[in-house]
C-alpha cells in the first residue's frame, strides 16, 4: 500500500523539477548592448563620414552617416543703389472766391407832368356866354358853391429786372515740362591692396566698375592687368605731381590723408598740390561745402583722364581744359587741425 502511493507520486515531483528548471532558464541574464563610434575622418577640407556599430555580442550592424561638403571660404558683400521714379500727385495751389455783391447808383431820367391850372376872371355883362353855366349859381340872389377839381401828373417809378448777361468760370489744365534733378547714391567697393600682398587678382568687372562709377562711362576698352598703374593707390602728393606723363596714373586709387587746398572753382572743382605748378585737380559730385583755399583736406577718389570724362563733367569740363588727368573724388573733408 505505501510503495504503491510513492510510485503514484514520482511522476508529480519530476513535473515539478522540470518546471523549476524551465523558469531558470528564461531568467538568464541578457549581455549589454555595445555602442562604440568610429573617429570621424577629414581630408582636403571635406568630411568623409562617421561609422557608428550597435550589436549585442558578436553579433554587431553597422551603417555609414553620408558625407557633408563643407563650402569653399568666401565673403560675399551685396551692393545696392538707388533709383529714381518720377511720377506726379495733385496738391493744392491756392483758390479763387467768386462773389456775386449789389452796388447801388442814382440814375436820372427827365419825364413830362402836367398839372391844371384855375383861372378867375370877371367879364362885361355884355360879354357872350361861354362855357357851361352852373344853374345852382344863375339863380339872382341865392347863394350857393361849386367845386371845381384840378388834376395834375406827377412821375412813377418803378423797377424791373432784366438780365444783362452771364460769367461763367470754368476750369482748365495746362501742361509743362520740368526736369527733375535728384542725387541717388551707388554702392561699390574698392579693392586696396596693402604690404604687397602676393597671389591677389583684382577682376576686370570690378575695375571697369570702378572707372564707371568715377567718370561716369563705359568701362574701358583697354585691358589692364594686374600689377600695372591702374591697381595701384597713391597716399603721397609726391607720387602725381612728380610722375613724368600722368596719363598713365588713370585708373588708380587715391587715398591722400593731408592735401592743401590751392584753389576751389565753382560748386564742383578744387586744386591741390604744394604750389600753383605742381597742383592737381579735383571734381566732387556734390557741392562743396566749408573748404576753401589754404585748408588741408582728405581726399579718397580715382584718377580719370579729363578726355575720356568731358560728358560727365559738364560745365566743369572747360575749367580742367590742359590738364591731362583729375582725381574722381568719392569723398572729400577738411581734415581735423
Amino acid at each position: 500500500m505505501k510503495r504503491n502511493t510513492m510510485l503514484e507520486s514520482l511522476p508529480m515531483g519530476l513535473a515539478a523539477l522540470a518546471a523549476v528548471a524551465l523558469i531558470s532558464g528564461c531568467q538568464t541574464r541578457q549581455r549589454p548592448v555595445a555602442y562604440t563610434r568610429s573617429s570621424t575622418y577629414y581630408s582636403g577640407g571635406s568630411q568623409t563620414g562617421s561609422r557608428y556599430t550597435y550589436g549585442t555580442g558578436a553579433a554587431q550592424n553597422s551603417y555609414s552617416q553620408s558625407s557633408q561638403p563643407v563650402t569653399a571660404n568666401e565673403t560675399v558683400i551685396p551692393l545696392h543703389e538707388e533709383t529714381v521714379r518720377v511720377g506726379t500727385r495733385e496738391v493744392n495751389a491756392g483758390s479763387v472766391r467768386i462773389r456775386k455783391v449789389v452796388k447801388t447808383e442814382t440814375v436820372n431820367q427827365p419825364v413830362q407832368v402836367r398839372h391844371e391850372t384855375l383861372v378867375v376872371d370877371r367879364l362885361a355883362p355884355d360879354a357872350g356866354a361861354q362855357g357851361n353855366q352852373q344853374a345852382s349859381l344863375s339863380t339872382p340872389f341865392q347863394e350857393n358853391e361849386i367845386v371845381i377839381q384840378l388834376r395834375k401828373e406827377e412821375p412813377v417809378v418803378e423797377t424791373q429786372v432784366v438780365p444783362t448777361g452771364r460769367v461763367v468760370a470754368q476750369k482748365r489744365a495746362n501742361t509743362e515740362q520740368q526736369n527733375i534733378q535728384r542725387q541717388v547714391r551707388r554702392e561699390d567697393v574698392e579693392v586696396i591692396k596693402e604690404g604687397n600682398p602676393e597671389n591677389v587678382t583684382i577682376s576686370e568687372n570690378l575695375r571697369n566698375s570702378a572707372r564707371a562709377d568715377a567718370s561716369g562711362a563705359g568701362p574701358s576698352a583697354t585691358s589692364q592687368t594686374q600689377g600695372t598703374a591702374s591697381s595701384q593707390t597713391i597716399s603721397d602728393m609726391s607720387q602725381l605731381t612728380g610722375a613724368t606723363d600722368k596719363s598713365t596714373l588713370a585708373g588708380s586709387s587715391v587715398r591722400l590723408s593731408s592735401a592743401r587746398v590751392q584753389k576751389v572753382s565753382g560748386d564742383h572743382l578744387l586744386a591741390i598740390g604744394n604750389d600753383q605748378s605742381s597742383q592737381v585737380w579735383i571734381h566732387t559730385r556734390q557741392p562743396i561745402e566749408g573748404i576753401k583755399e589754404g585748408d588741408t583736406i582728405r581726399v579718397h577718389g580715382v584718377i580719370e583722364t579729363t578726355s575720356q570724362a568731358q560728358a560727365s563733367l559738364g560745365e566743369d569740363a572747360t575749367q580742367l581744359q590742359g590738364q591731362p588727368v583729375f582725381i574722381q573724388a568719392r569723398t572729400v573733408e577738411k581734415a581735423s587741425q
